[in-house]
C-alpha cells in the first residue's frame, strides 16, 4: 500500500473511532505539503466531558494499533480537557467543550 493510501486509512479510522464514541464537530485539516508542519493530517473533535475525551483517546489508540500503527505521543490524557496524541504522519486532537470556550 503507498503511503498516502496509509495516510487516507488512518485519518478513515481515527474519524470512525471519533464517531464511535459520539465525538462532536469532528473535522479534518490536510496542511500543505510545503507548510514545514510536522504532520499532514489532524483530525479534530470535541466532547462533553472529560470520560467522553479519554474515550475517544483510546478508541483512537485502538483503532491505530490494529492497522499496526502506534501513538508516539500523547498529551493531556489525564487532565483530558483536550488530548493531543501522534502516530505516523497525523495527528489527533480531543476538546472538552469548556476547553474550547463553548457552553457545555
Amino acid at each position: 500500500m503507498k503511503k498516502k493510501d496509509d495516510l487516507k486509512l488512518q485519518v478513515s479510522e481515527a474519524i470512525l473511532a471519533c464517531q464511535d464514541k459520539q465525538a462532536d464537530n469532528v473535522t479534518v485539516l490536510e496542511l500543505e505539503k510545503d507548510s514545514g508542519a510536522f504532520t499532514d493530517y489532524f483530525v479534530m473533535c470535541s466532547g462533553t466531558n472529560s470520560r467522553q475525551i479519554q474515550a475517544i483517546a483510546d478508541a483512537v489508540d485502538e483503532r491505530l494499533e490494529a492497522l499496526g500503527m502506534r501513538v508516539t505521543h500523547a498529551e493531556g490524557y489525564k487532565q483530558a480537557e483536550w488530548v493531543g496524541q501522534t502516530a505516523g504522519a497525523g495527528g489527533t486532537d480531543g476538546e472538552t467543550e469548556a476547553a474550547t470556550g463553548r457552553d457545555c
